[in-house]
């Protein structure tokens, strides 16, 4: 198994659509870099965000949200369509006749894994070491400074309009103790989140071989259902405020559904989601696995008419 990896990694390394992922998602994150050293060129430092906040996987990095856009096609660019590809120029066989068909599956499903994991993985680790080995060490958040901002009631999800649901900031002792090792831990989420993703479609990539173009659709769908989701609770949320007297708008009220941020995205930015529900992501890679293993062993069954 071991040599197979190896062997399907050395591909995947060699396709310029890796490669096209990787220097993508390079430049996206110098270009925020760059982006952040020229909007905080001369500001004061009681005014400076903090080093995290220049992280390009923060929330209120301006870069953010095109990151996050973007994410679903460059994970499945850098070598989630390499079996189609290999299909279609006839090419599995250089594979098969050095190991068994189902190491050849998962070989190739964790070459996929790994490939993304490394094109979103170094930029953002090297984004993180910019920010904190360039930018000076600040506790502000947004702007924020302790005397100009109730910075207490925005780390704990305080509202006065609406119940937030779900689990607030996790981790908040940590962000408070070191926000370089939460930040950190974010990261190494999102990356092994990103490398679960890649994997699942590189096992349905086995079963609809056709287009390539089709891959690109499933964890973009997973991602703007998401995104939808939030945006309708949210405004179903809002619109029960609205029905409010204007007397009671500084007070909870009561019968008011509470509100939770569904929005997959947000789950792995740094201060992104003060209404998480915490079984969301695990539950979603559950079923990611999940899939992924029925669908490679289905592939393992089916070999002979994959490889035709």
């Amino acid at each position: 198994m071991i040599s197979q990896v190896r062997y399907e990694l050395k591909k995947v390394l060699l396709s310029y659509e890796f490669w096209i992922a990787f220097l993508l998602s390079v430049f996206l994150v110098n270009a925020s870099f760059i982006y952040g050293a020229l909007t905080n060129s001369g500001r004061d430092i009681l005014y400076s965000k903090s080093p995290e906040e220049f992280y390009i996987g923060s929330a209120y990095n301006t870069f953010w949200n095109l990151y996050a856009g973007i994410w679903p096609f460059l994970i499945v660019l850098s070598a989630a369509t390499s079996f189609i590809k290999e299909k279609k120029y006839h090419c599995l066989g250089t594979g098969l006749y050095r190991s068994t068909y189902r190491t050849f599956i998962y070989a190739k499903v964790i070459a996929a894994s790994v490939g993304s994991m490394t094109v979103i993985g170094i930029p953002l680790f090297l984004n993180l070491m910019q920010s904190y080995l360039i930018f000076p060490h600040t506790k502000n958040v947004s702007y924020a400074v302790y005397p100009l901002m109730d910075y207490d009631r925005f780390l704990l999800s305080g509202t006065h309009m609406y119940q937030i649901g779900g689990n607030g900031f996790p981790l908040l002792g940590l962000y408070l103790r070191s926000p370089f090792l939460y930040t950190s831990l974010f990261m190494l989420t999102f990356v092994l989140f990103t490398g679960v993703c890649s994997a699942f479609v590189m096992s349905l990539s086995f079963h609809f071989s056709r287009s390539r173009i089709l891959l690109f659709l499933p964890i973009y769908a997973i991602v703007f259902i998401s995104s939808k989701a939030k945006q309708i609770f949210f405004e179903k949320v809002l619109s029960e405020v609205a029905s409010f007297p204007i007397g009671s708008s500084t007070q909870f009220p009561v019968n008011t559904t509470k509100y939770f941020d569904l929005y997959l995205m947000d789950y792995f930015s740094i201060l992104g989601a003060d209404a998480r529900l915490p079984w969301l992501i695990p539950g979603i890679v559950l079923i990611l696995i999940g899939i992924t293993v029925f669908c490679s062993e289905k592939a393992v069954i089916r070999q002979w008419a994959l490889i035709q």
